[in-house]
């Protein structure tokens, strides 16, 4: 049996909850229309167009987590930068203890138990990691194509009305992006010996956890001789689930040559 990669398995993972959400919110349409179509009452049609498809996105949702959740543990390459990766995708988020069938859990159990790394040979020494490129980053794109259209009724017809607080909105949050992402060093090294942030140096020895953490703005955290040190990712050139990879085959390939020592 061919082993799934970890992106293929989170990717076919999104897929399913997409197409579920898709699926369920397409009964809105044709349920709310009961009313013209056969003469409905409201007070059946209404509550039918809502618990229905709510109803149906919860069996889905449910079902994923019964049982493709299972499945894809068992035929997944690398068990442990898969639970890393899907407790960072958020609805991935399930633990194997949770896992109803016993046979099933034992199995997943046996494979963290037995867990052997298996090195990415793509994965260089050491990887520099920048602020993203302008072009790449979608809120500046935004907002430059904002001050544009903005901007362009007043070349057209000068005023200096309220109005002009719109270009100024886009013009400040554009050229704001432009401050914050001007400094062209390295933000993050990441190699077999530690990690580099804000220009200081951990060792994988010093470092007791290192995690992903999401909210309004994504962190990486290290935990140093029991302090947090952190660095925003929202700007940076790489995206959570190639850091995470990342993150797990410079710490596998530092615990292995610990054990070789």
């Amino acid at each position: 049996m061919q082993l799934w990669s970890v992106n293929k398995a989170l990717t076919v993972g999104w897929l399913l909850v997409t197409a579920i959400a898709i699926c369920s919110l397409m009964l809105f349409a044709p349920l709310f229309s009961l009313h013209n179509w056969y003469g409905w009452p409201l007070y059946i049609t209404i509550p039918s167009g809502i618990i229905i498809p709510v109803t149906t996105l919860i069996f889905g949702l449910h079902n994923v987590a019964k049982w493709w959740i299972p499945w894809i543990y068992l035929r997944v390459a690398d068990v442990v930068e898969f639970q890393q990766a899907a407790q960072l995708s958020g609805f991935l988020a399930y633990p194997v203890d949770a896992i109803k069938d016993e046979k099933k859990r034992s199995q997943i159990e046996a494979r963290f138990q037995t867990y052997q790394f298996e090195d990415d040979v793509l994965v260089p020494y050491e990887t520099v990691i920048y602020f993203r490129r302008l072009y790449q980053n979608a809120f500046f794109i935004i907002m430059a194509c904002g001050f544009i259209l903005s901007l362009i009724p007043f070349i057209m017809f000068p005023s200096f009305g309220p109005e002009l607080i719109i270009p100024v909105f886009f013009g400040t949050m554009m050229f704001f992006m432009i401050y914050k992402t001007s400094d062209q060093s390295p933000q993050l090294i990441l190699s077999n010996d530690g990690v580099s942030l804000h220009g200081t140096f951990y060792q994988w020895s010093q470092i007791g956890q290192c995690s992903i953490r999401q909210g309004k703005i994504s962190r990486l955290t290290i935990k140093h001789n029991g302090m947090d040190v952190t660095i925003e990712l929202d700007n940076l050139n790489i995206g959570k689930r190639g850091l995470n990879h990342l993150l797990h085959v410079y710490r596998q390939r530092y615990r292995n040559s610990v054990l070789l020592t």
